[in-house]
């Protein structure tokens, strides 16, 4: 019960951001506007692996986005370096409304301060549409004993050689998180990009 009313509001976000995406999408660029739009395929870029929580819900926008254009809408997955494969392929592409990338926001942010050479800027890019909020969630492996955030960090305190962690890459959201919680709980963890 409580699965089909998170799909069903997953739904629900799709289609209210769909609107947007589409009408973003006719606007990226004078020759996307004075053709008929699309006149072939569009593609949406996931900086990260398929089967995650990202490229599922994109799936799902996808699938109402290609309704509604009348067109195929092909979801391609390039994770790699960090999350900086991906815009640096995008932002390469024509700006014709064609291709779209689902961008983790918070590494356009910290990437140009941690990162001496990146592939795009930043402002190569126009944001058309917030489809998802999503929260950091600490999870551990059920084998370790712990239950609570408490017993974790007490853990993490003791534990020689280190705990690892892992991220989708360095100066990541989730690598910013847990490194931020090593300082505030001093403890050491090491990551597994």
């Amino acid at each position: 019960m409580k699965q089909q009313a998170q799909r069903t509001d997953m739904i629900s976000m799709c289609r209210h951001a769909l609107a947007t995406l589409v009408g973003a999408a006719m606007l990226c660029g004078e020759s996307a506007v004075a053709q008929d739009y699309p006149s072939r395929p569009v593609s949406i870029v996931v900086p990260i692996a398929a089967g995650t929580g990202m490229d599922i819900l994109t799936r799902l926008y996808a699938e109402q986005l290609s309704q509604a254009l009348g067109k195929p809408v092909i979801v391609e997955n390039r994770p790699g370096a960090g999350l900086t494969l991906a815009p640096g392929s995008v932002s390469a592409a024509p700006a014709d409304g064609y291709t779209l990338m689902v961008a983790v926001t918070g590494t356009f942010a910290t990437f140009p301060v941690l990162y001496k050479k990146l592939s795009y800027a930043p402002d190569d890019f126009t944001p058309i549409a917030v489809y998802v909020k999503s929260p950091f969630v600490l999870v551990a492996n059920p084998d370790l004993p712990v239950r609570s955030a408490t017993d974790f960090i007490k853990l993490a305190k003791e534990k020689t050689p280190p705990l690892t962690y892992s991220t989708p890459g360095s100066g990541t959201m989730q690598h910013l998180a847990m490194e931020a919680m090593k300082q505030m709980f001093h403890f050491d963890m090491v990551q597994v990009p």
